[in-house]
């Protein structure tokens, strides 16, 4: 009905303004432009948010991801340096103090 009433329905525009006045012709349409303008922006926040949440999903995997590699990393290095300990070693006792500082 609004629609009809604005938009090239009984006289357009012209004929809103005749029939109910300038203010309330106004009022009409910018109550609709309004109204527009809210759900266009409700639709926007709720596709802002999914895409946030998906970023959230997705840089959880990375981290977790990340984490692993990394402890793998260390488990690594540690090898290397109780292998290095232990052949710069010249003592049973040095060798001994080696794995005691590996555990």
């Amino acid at each position: 009905m609004l629609k009809d009433i604005m938009i090239n329905g009984n006289g357009g525009w012209l004929g809103a303004v005749a029939r109910l006045g300038l203010p309330v012709a106004l009022s009409l349409g910018l109550t609709y432009f309004l109204v527009v303008q809210v759900s266009t922006s409700q639709a926007n926040i709720i596709a802002s948010q999914q895409t946030i949440m998906a970023s959230q999903v997705e840089a959880k995997a990375m981290t977790t991801t990340f984490t692993l590699e990394q402890r793998q990393g260390v488990r690594q290095m540690l090898a290397l340096l109780l292998q290095t300990c232990l052949n710069t070693s010249v003592s049973p006792a040095q060798q001994q103090a080696c794995l005691v500082a590996a555990r």
